[in-house]
């Protein structure tokens, strides 16, 4: 299950969650202008290594969220892998960005996407952002509960 990054590390959420702000209609995106932010959610299941971040777009002039975008940054090979079973298709979409399924998406869902694709997951150090939050995650629910604490208290 996905639980927000903040639940484990909140001084860190806080400092580091993305932001990025639309100033003017027309947009690439096709979002409105406004301000959105990116709160990220990490699986917190034992022995989990989806290697995935699903990022919650909110935006201040929206009372719900308006999307779910879901980023796998392995290979579909190391997806199909993972899942022990040989489902490509599945592993494909594991792979990349989308759009959380199970998640009730707003009709500016498909522009959030693009902005997630465009222009945060176009800065290398956002991805490596996200790959050590996953990893703080995973040392923190595996049982390296202690070393997680230790580090989320340094970086203050």
């Amino acid at each position: 299950m996905s639980v927000p990054f903040a639940k484990y590390f909140e001084d860190i959420a806080k400092a580091e969650t993305r932001s990025i702000t639309i100033f003017e209609e027309g947009h690439s995106s096709g979002l409105p202008p406004g301000e959105y932010g990116f709160v990220e959610y990490y699986c917190d299941e034992k022995n989990c290594h989806c290697n995935r971040v699903h990022l919650l777009v909110v935006a201040r002039w929206c009372k719900e969220p308006i999307a779910m975008v879901v980023y796998g940054w392995e290979s579909p090979a190391y997806y199909e892998k993972w899942m022990s079973f040989a489902d490509k298709r599945m592993a494909r979409e594991m792979s990349g960005v989308s759009l959380e399924l199970m998640f009730k998406q707003s009709k500016y869902a498909p522009a959030a996407k693009k902005l997630v694709e465009e222009v945060l997951l176009a800065d290398p150090a956002y991805i490596d952002r996200l790959k050590r939050h996953n990893q703080m995650m995973r040392d923190y629910v595996d049982g390296g509960r202690r070393s997680a604490r230790r580090r989320s208290k340094r970086k203050k």
